[in-house]
């Protein structure tokens, strides 16, 4: 196998070949017991979110670039779950979540595609290119050391695409997905309320009794009250036979 082969190679496994998935249980159908269903929902509720900053200093230091993205979800029992599709497990089928999950997989694929494959490109181009000049023919910049430059500059622009134009945006579909995982976790399983709170949310809230009208206490009580007296200003006539 030539050089440039290799390099391709090792590449290409350095760039797919790190990706780790996390098994997770599947969630209990609605018509599981209550208990099951919140003893789930209490260890497989998202915790917290985290992610990466990464610096860029430009040449001579003339400019500097931030870049923050949220990259995984922390579970509550500290299960840490960086793709996406391994949270299909915790929501049903027709969960409005799965159609964000796809599209955050979709677009970090791309990202990731033109970034490492932009990764190896260089590489191997930079390879052709050194290739070319250390031969014992080497008369002079010819078709190999063009190709090499060629296929070095067109993957050094995909790389720069793939992470910095379509990165933030792969990363923003990734953050959806996190922050929506709750409340789908809970509508699968039906679960309303929080915390300790969790309840059935097809079941019927108590309805409030209205407090039973006060009694009229009797004449002959001694609580009774007394007749109302005159208004100010009446004339009271008093008439004896």
């Amino acid at each position: 196998m030539s050089v440039p082969r290799i390099a391709l190679a090792l590449s290409l496994t350095a760039a797919f070949g790190c990706s780790a998935h996390v098994p997770l249980p599947l969630a209990p159908p609605p018509a599981a017991p209550l208990a099951e269903r919140v003893q789930y929902y209490n260890q497989y509720r998202p915790q917290a979110t985290a992610g990466m900053a990464r610096f860029t200093f430009g040449t001579f230091g003339g400019y500097s670039a931030l870049q923050t993205s949220v990259d995984h979800v922390v579970l509550a029992n500290g299960t840490v779950v960086s793709d996406p599709e391994d949270l299909l497990q915790t929501v049903g089928p027709d969960s409005p979540l799965v159609g964000s999950v796809r599209r955050a997989s979709n677009a970090q694929a791309v990202a990731s595609g033109l970034t490492w494959g932009g990764v190896a490109a260089s590489v191997v181009g930079s390879i052709l290119m050194l290739t070319s000049i250390s031969s014992a023919s080497y008369d002079g910049f010819g078709t190999p050391f063009w190709a090499g430059f060629g296929i070095a500059l067109g993957g050094s622009i995909a790389t720069g695409v793939g992470r910095w134009a379509l990165g933030p945006s792969a990363a923003a579909a990734r953050e959806a997905v996190y922050v929506g995982l709750d409340g789908a976790i809970r509508a699968h399983m039906s679960l309303c309320g929080t915390g300790d709170a969790l309840r059935e949310c097809n079941s019927a809230a108590p309805v409030a009794t209205p407090p039973p009208p006060p009694v009229a206490p009797s004449q002959d009580s001694p609580w009774a009250s007394p007749p109302p007296l005159p208004a100010a200003g009446a004339t009271v006539s008093i008439h004896a036979r």
